[in-house]
């Protein structure tokens, strides 16, 4: 080997020494420190975003708080029990429930609350009981139908009805001596009218609107001079519908109006709610659209 060759080797020897050791100073003294400082930095950013988020929790949740004290029976106990008692009594009189029956049970105490236990009983037709819930849900009382028996009896025209329901004393409240006022804003409408559905329905028994519903098919989609026409079938009446965008359909208990034909679907809005239909549906397949459409 020459000396050239030799001194060459040696050289990329020593440089490569060189950069080995530059290497593990850089590594032992810049780069470690630096990646240590960067894993540092992120546990502390992801506490500084922890601790914000339970801050957010918590301010959330005495908003919470105000709302339930706002909601909240009285604090007496005795005195809540005895104004939500009759405030029952009240509800299930108004909507004209037969055989009523209301009473109260054993305060039950919670950490920061208590719970009144109340039972409600009665016969009515499914009108009223639609009437009592949206009452019930329309008060601004702190309270909640815990569970429900419904019985049909003459042949499903009347409802043997039996509810268990609780109440909520929370500690702070700002009530004293009367139930708290107001409504509550949980029901997606505000008009018992657009419930009326529900008692058309007759879900527990024989409604001859419900079978007409019921037998109103969806037969076709056809195009009639350039004009796109939805065409329903009541097989009970014997009626042949062809409507269009804008017509208005009437069967049994349904009532709306064609808002858009598409090749096989149609969509019908029935007080301020968007149904689906798609071809060889009826009127009870209808499924629920959301608001966007």
């Amino acid at each position: 080997m020459s000396p050239r060759i030799k001194y060459l080797l040696i050289g990329l020897l020593v440089m490569m020494i060189v950069i080995f050791v530059v290497n593990q100073l850089w590594s032992n003294f810049v780069g470690g420190p630096l990646e240590y400082q960067d894993r540092l930095q992120n546990r502390l950013l992801d506490q500084i975003q922890s601790t914000k988020n339970k801050i957010n929790r918590d301010k959330r949740a005495q908003r919470r708080l105000g709302t339930w004290r706002d909601r909240s029976l009285p604090a007496d106990v005795q005195a809540a029990r005895t104004l939500y008692q009759g405030w029952l009594h009240e509800l299930t009189e108004r909507v004209g429930l037969e055989k009523r029956f209301v009473d109260s049970g054993t305060p039950i105490s919670g950490k920061g609350y208590q719970i009144l236990p109340f039972t409600v009983r009665g016969i009515g037709s499914m009108d009223q009981f639609t009437h009592l819930l949206f009452d019930f849900y329309q008060a601004p009382h702190l309270h909640r139908i815990r569970t429900m028996a419904i019985v049909p009896i003459a042949g499903g025209s009347r409802l043997d009805l039996s509810l268990a329901i609780d109440a909520l004393v929370v500690n702070g409240c700002r009530q004293r001596d009367q139930l708290p006022t107001g409504r509550a804003d949980v029901l997606a409408a505000n008009d018992l009218l657009a419930y009326r559905v529900i008692s058309d329905r007759n879900l527990f028994g024989q409604n001859p609107q419900a079978e007409i519903a019921q037998h109103t098919i969806l037969t076709a989609v056809v195009v009639v001079d350039r004009e796109t026409e939805a065409w329903f079938t009541n097989q009970i009446e014997g009626k042949n519908l062809k409507l269009r965008v804008g017509d208005s359909l009437q069967a049994g208990w349904f009532e709306g109006t064609v808002v858009r034909i598409d090749e096989y679907d149609v969509i019908l809005e029935s007080a301020g709610q968007r149904w689906l239909l798609t071809k060889g549906d009826c009127l009870t397949d209808a499924v629920a659209l959301p608001p966007e459409y």
